[in-house]
């Protein structure tokens, strides 16, 4: 044997490489050892590994994989070289973006859950009634005949996300939902139930398919619980639109403030109800 060669202990010292990552190295025919002992199976390492395993570092330290690396360090054409580094590029973009959808997401929820912690101590104490300008919002959404329980919203939930995620589009929270038909009688066991989410302006094309609230003022009250408190929070609104002159414009819009999720039972949701209105 060349005495050249370094005992993988001593190359793993010399590079700052543990012998577990060299063993696993040599098992993914990433870095082979330049001798083995056939009688000791010992490792055996030559100076050129050491300018080879610091390639490896500095290429993991870019964001590579062990996989990506494996082929580049396998096909050292200039043009290949290029071709990896674009791609990768054009990873890290789409990640970049990916990541910036879910931070946008939490930066949502975090003003709504700080909203709500303003808003909580007060809500069903007494019945507020206010009105406020809304701009066009656009939404994705999922449409069914389903009834008022958990079970249900949950699932239409979860198609809600796929379209969302098949859509690829940034969403706005609240999530919220369109009762259809007459809010005052709805049979809560087969409901014409729309769940959407808002679509961030930043993300819409053409191809999304998408609906839109139109603008205009819209009366709103925000409760705690479900269906049955809802009623007496949507009764005392009409009472507030008859008396006020405005009249109705649209369906109801449910705002889950405080939602599922969270809440874990109907009885603590928080949802805003919202009506269009003219006068």
């Amino acid at each position: 044997m060349d005495t050249g060669y370094l005992k993988i202990g001593d190359i793993s010292k010399l590079t700052n490489t543990p012998v577990k990552t060299l063993r696993y190295y040599d098992k993914i025919d990433l870095i082979k050892p330049g001798y083995v002992d056939v009688e000791t199976n010992f490792r055996y390492y030559s100076h050129s590994h050491i300018l080879a395993l610091n390639i490896i570092k500095k290429l993991k330290l870019e964001g590579f994989t062990l996989k990506e690396i494996k082929e580049l360090i396998s096909n050292t054409n200039f043009e290949n070289f290029i071709k990896l580094y674009k791609t990768k590029i054009k990873n890290i973009d789409n990640e970049i973006s990916n990541l910036q959808k879910v931070k946008s997401r939490l930066n949502s929820r975090l003003d709504l859950l700080l909203n709500t912690r303003n808003i909580k101590d007060s809500i069903n104490k007494n019945i507020i009634i206010e009105t406020k300008q809304f701009p066009k919002r656009e939404y994705i959404s999922i449409r069914n005949r389903c009834s008022l329980t958990v079970e249900s919203v949950l699932n239409l939930c979860n198609k809600v996300m796929y379209k969302i995620n098949e859509s690829n589009v940034n969403i706005a929270l609240p999530y919220f939902s369109i009762c259809h038909g007459d809010y005052s009688t709805l049979d809560t066991n087969n409901v014409d139930f729309e769940l959407c989410a808002f679509v961030q302006s930043s993300s819409i094309n053409n191809d999304n398919n998408l609906k839109t609230l139109p603008e205009g003022l819209y009366v709103y009250s925000i409760y705690q619980g479900g269906y049955e408190i809802s009623k007496v929070v949507y009764n005392n609104i009409i009472k507030w639109i008859n008396d006020n002159g405005y009249f109705i414009t649209g369906p109801v819009i449910r705002m889950y403030i405080y939602g599922i999720e969270f809440a874990r039972s109907i009885d603590q949701l928080i949802i805003e109800i919202q009506i269009p209105v003219k006068k």
